[in-house]
Parts: C-alpha cells; sequence; structure tokens
C-alpha cells in the first residue's frame, strides 16, 4: 500500500488545552497549525494529530453518554492510486448487522438519511455495496458545499 505513516487524530474544541496535554505525556512538543495540531514525543516522532472541531464536547469518562471523535489518518505515497481504489465497493466490508438493521428501520417507516463529509465517490459506493436503496436522501459535503459540523448541512 505504501504507507509512510499513520496518525491516530483526536477531535478537540480547544486545541491548545488537549494538545499541551498529550504533549507532556509523551514529553514532547506541540507544532501548531491554525485547524491542527501535531503532538511530537521526546525522539521526534510524531505520536497524535489533534484537529479543531468548535462543537466538539468532551466526553466525561467512565459514565457520560458523549462519545469520543476520533480517526486514524494514513499517509501514502501513492494517494492517486488509493484514491481510486477506495471508491471501488470491493475493498469495503460491511457489518454483518447492517443491512438488516436498515432493512428493520425501513420496514418500520424511518426516514433514513446519510449525511458525510466525504466525496461524490461515496453514491457509486453505496450502490455497489447494496446499500444506497435504503437511503431517502444522502448530502454529501463535497456535492453541498459545505462540511460537517456547519450547521448548513444540517438544515
Amino acid at each position: 500500500m505504501g504507507l509512510i505513516r499513520t496518525v491516530v487524530v483526536l477531535d478537540a474544541a480547544n486545541l491548545d488545552e488537549v494538545s499541551e496535554f498529550w504533549a507532556a505525556i509523551f514529553e514532547g512538543k506541540v507544532v501548531k497549525d491554525d485547524s491542527w495540531h501535531s503532538v511530537i514525543d521526546s525522539n521526534g516522532e510524531w505520536r497524535l494529530g489533534i484537529q479543531l472541531n468548535p462543537t466538539h464536547i468532551r466526553p466525561e469518562w467512565p459514565t457520560g453518554l458523549q462519545q469520543q471523535q476520533i480517526h486514524l489518518d494514513l499517509h501514502a505515497d501513492n494517494f492517486d492510486e488509493l484514491h481510486t481504489l477506495f471508491a471501488e465497493p470491493g475493498v469495503w466490508k460491511l457489518y454483518p448487522e447492517v443491512e438488516e438493521v436498515l432493512r428493520a428501520l425501513k420496514n418500520e417507516k424511518f426516514i433514513i438519511g446519510m449525511v458525510s463529509n466525504w466525496d461524490s465517490r461515496l453514491l457509486k459506493l453505496c450502490q455497489g455495496l447494496g446499500i444506497d436503496a435504503y437511503f431517502d436522501f444522502k448530502v454529501i459535503s463535497a456535492v453541498f458545499g459545505a462540511a460537517k459540523p456547519d450547521p448548513k448541512i444540517f438544515k
């Protein structure tokens, strides 16, 4: 696949607070940008990315209902190849219960929508995975012109 590095990324409403906390844990430093901080450990290794999300609510552990927003960034030397590959349904696998749950919700007359920060390739992907017909609407940020958490995408 040609991976150069992987970076775990946390969402945060307060970049300085979260990135400084983790930099102290790793005995490292923070490299700051307007909406992104990189946490570098004492050996100079990139350990975490902290991404600005102004609407993020910090989870309260262990009893809080709010979930942590986290994702994994993959850095690769063959981006164009991977970009094309990730649009193909054959490289994706649905959780076993996905179609059963979507079918049950549809049978109960729920309106099912998708709001995604992906691009227009997601439409083909949903068709290829056989789940397209379950959705009453799809709002794809690249097509819509606004991305989560912008309130316009939810209206």
